[in-house]
């Protein structure tokens, strides 16, 4: 055998595409150079085939007919043409670059006919690392070391685990393949078995690291819902086949099997007792065990194995894969502390938008974000990485809560990034300003950029809100200095928010410095306008009812609005039970109490905190979007109503005016000037073919501007430039 032997990677998927993309991505990083890569599909019903075709020019791919790992194993090791045939899931990634090579060394020993490699979960919990088994489907997953080679007539032996390990593809030959009457669960247990039979050492490699997600699939629904019945058939068989050759009687055979399904009993019992499943299920668990146990023993005693003992096959002809292949793609971390899933608010809004259109446009994005558990979730082609703060004993941060809280938070998503950057080769990351979130990278981390983006910073909150300055508040703008001053990119939603923050934060950018407006889906969540009486008008407000969001402004003028114009309705949506200090009450309360008998009054609605779904149908149906708001570093809720094709009204101050043309897209009205709103609404309400030629204008802005895809082509620019000029300096 060569030094350095020619290895077939070998990735069997189903219904994974994104997972599949972010694993051959990963893999254009290892150091090995020897290996081919095979991917045996199927049967995928996602866009699988699509990324496939996309990886055409450096990989192999193959089709397994059914949803049976075993199956798609022996496919792929037909198919491979090097002599180490080496398995990764499609929802792990490597631990490093070298964790190939490191997997390849133990078969210089031509002994050795398996290694495994160790195993960590993303959520940390460490899975795999010198385990061994027993003919008794028993054994250890996390050993502190490895066994000797063991006599045939051991009972214990050195194991591999699915999601990390390689075979001599001759000794998997010798062995006739994976039993394919494992559908999945104990399959690569077997044939290590079966390889230790014929002779061969099973050795371990520490250094060969993979993080395994662990994601859903059609056998696993979540931690607990797992494919309970093939599981324990998986144990049963396994029992009677690797007791058959032993001085054993039928019953002592039985009973092994019976025990080692019965500790899924136990299981089933714990996960009961912490109200992890319900009583139903935990009956259901106990059925599903016992009928596949059963039903395991049987074909254990009376089934030959399904085996392949003709592995030839055609003549495969070994194709290096070309790590050229993810040179287009990066590996983009985005630091996020709000829910971006489901996101309220700007921050969150602005995240999903940005990740998602990076996504689409090939990229691997990641977002830290705050959980209750740690562990990693793809959806829908974004990885989301949930890390759970720790307090950090920092006797300068006793009695300063919210600062306290931003270090604990910030030093969890330095500790995610230090621990993800080599297994997926993170190349940038970007925090906002707001909550400084990427205060301890900037600090810590020398190995990847740090790009920061400004939005609207504390110090504007404070002065808006009114906020007198304590001790915490000083803290959080001095994270935020000396986060931008450290950041190796500034980037800005605005020149608004730029101006604002180096006056009001007395700092000027050594760095480079580049826009990037914030963009959104053109299409997403647009919904046809309901029909309503003739000569209706509707006005739409959403946000907090609050001094800073320009609510006094609307609710001042509304009254004369109202009696001049009969078939007018004010739409009020947000929380509207934020407390003024100004006017010692909240605006909702307030205006109703001055108003209380007005005729007109019916015409008002505080709508409350609305859903998603409400929301864009208000801005459908209303024929006027305003938001007078004191100050908005950008202004996300102009482009959505632009995108419904609305004429919007906002105020003469901060990303306003970079977003809203002034008399062209909408009107922008003077900042705290009740006056000023009010000749500007009665100037749109009156005017009809006014209020349709700004609509058609805002949406063609919005398509020209402010869209996702626009703002993810110039992003990814920036995080081209920014690279470039990290690896120069």
């Amino acid at each position: 055998m060569n030094v350095k032997p020619r290895v077939s990677v070998i990735i069997n998927t189903h219904n994974r595409a994104y997972h599949l993309k972010r694993l051959l991505d990963c893999l254009t990083r290892q150091t090995y150079d020897d290996f081919e890569v095979i991917v045996v599909n199927g049967p995928s019903t996602d866009h699988t085939e699509q990324v496939l075709k996309d990886y055409a020019a450096a990989i192999r791919t193959e089709t397994c007919p059914e949803v049976n790992l075993c199956m798609s194993r022996n496919i792929g090791v037909r198919a491979a043409a090097g002599e180490i045939v080496a398995f990764i899931d499609d929802d792990a990634v490597p631990g490093g670059p070298t964790w190939l090579e490191e997997l390849c060394k133990p078969f210089k020993d031509r002994t050795v006919g398996a290694v495994g490699g160790q195993s960590y979960r993303m959520n940390g919990l460490h899975e795999f690392s010198r385990g061994t088994f027993t003919i008794w489907a028993g054994g250890k997953s996390v050993n502190a070391r490895s066994l000797p080679p063991q006599k045939k007539t051991a009972e214990e032996f050195n194991g591999v685990i699915g999601c990390n390990c390689a075979f001599r593809r001759s000794a998997v030959v010798e062995a006739g393949g994976f039993d394919e009457y494992y559908t999945y669960f104990l399959d690569e247990t077997d044939l290590c078995y079966r390889i230790a039979m014929l002779g061969y050492h099973i050795a371990h490699s520490d250094a060969a690291l993979v993080y395994h997600e662990a994601a859903g699939g059609a056998n696993r629904k979540s931690q607990y819902h797992l494919n309970w019945r093939v599981i324990a058939r998986s144990r049963g068989y396994y029992v009677m086949k690797a007791t058959e050759d032993r001085d054993l009687t039928v019953e002592e055979r039985r009973k092994g099997a019976v025990d080692a399904c019965g500790l899924l009993g136990t299981e089933f019992d714990w996960m009961l007792s912490e109200k992890k499943i319900t009583k139903s299920e935990y009956k259901q668990f106990n059925k599903d065990m016992e009928e596949g146990r059963d039903e395991g023993i049987a074909a254990g005693l009376s089934d030959e194995r399904r085996l392949q003992w003709d592995m030839s096959g055609t003549k495969s002809r070994f194709k290096r894969f070309d790590k050229a292949a993810g040179n287009g793609s990066l590996n983009i971390c985005l630091l996020c502390e709000v829910d971006a899933v489901e996101p309220i608010g700007g921050v969150g809004v602005q995240t999903k938008a940005q990740a998602y259109g990076l996504a689409q446009r090939g990229h691997n994005v990641y977002i830290i974000t705050r959980g209750e558990q740690e562990h990693v979730s793809n959806i829908d082609g974004v990885n989301y990485c949930y890390v759970v703060p720790e307090r950090l004993p920092i006797e300068e941060l006793y009695g300063l809560p919210a600062s306290q809280d931003r270090v604990d938070f910030s030093y969890a998503c330095f500790r995610k990034l230090r621990e993800y950057k080599n297994c997926f080769c993170l190349d940038i990351v970007e925090s906002p300003i707001w909550d400084s979130y990427g205060l301890v990278i900037s600090y810590l981390e020398h190995d990847v950029p740090l790009a920061v983006r400004l939005q609207t910073p504390m110090k504007m909150w404070m002065q808006t809100f009114q906020k007198q300055e304590t001790e915490d508040l000083e803290m959080l703008t001095e994270f935020e200095t000396a986060m931008m001053e450290k950041a190796d990119r500034i980037i800005t939603i605005s020149d608004c928010i730029q101006e604002t923050i180096q006056d009001l934060y007395g700092i000027q950018f050594t760095q480079p410095v580049s826009k990037n407006y914030l963009g959104f889906d053109p299409a997403v969540h647009v919904v046809p306008q309901r029909e309503k009486d003739d000569g209706k008008l509707i006005v739409f407000f959403v946000g907090r009812l609050e001094r800073r969001k320009g609510i006094d402004s609307i609710l001042a003028a509304a009254p004369a609005l109202l009696k001049k114009y009969p078939n007018l309705e004010l739409h009020l949506a947000g929380d509207c039970e934020i407390f003024d200090d100004v006017i010692g009450d909240t605006y909702k309360h307030k205006f109703l109490k001055d108003n209380r008998g007005a005729k007109w009054l019916r015409r008002v609605r505080f709508m409350g905190k609305i859903s998603e779904e409400q929301k864009e149908q208000e801005y459908a149906d209303c024929d006027v979007f305003v938001s007078p708001s004191l100050y908005e570093s950008f202004g996300i809720i102009f482009v959505e109503a632009m995108r419904h094709g609305k004429p919007v009204i906002g105020c003469n101050a901060g990303g306003m005016r970079e977003v809203i043309e002034d008399g062209v897209t909408g009107l922008l009205c003077e900042p705290e000037d009740p006056v000023s709103f009010e000749k500007c609404l009665d100037r749109l309400l009156s005017d009809a073919k006014l209020r349709a030629s700004m609509g058609k204008a805002g949406l063609e802005r919005m398509h020209r501007m402010f869209t996702d895809a626009v703002m993810c082509e110039q992003c990814e620019k920036i995080y081209r430039e920014t690279m470039r000029g990290y690896r120069k300096a």
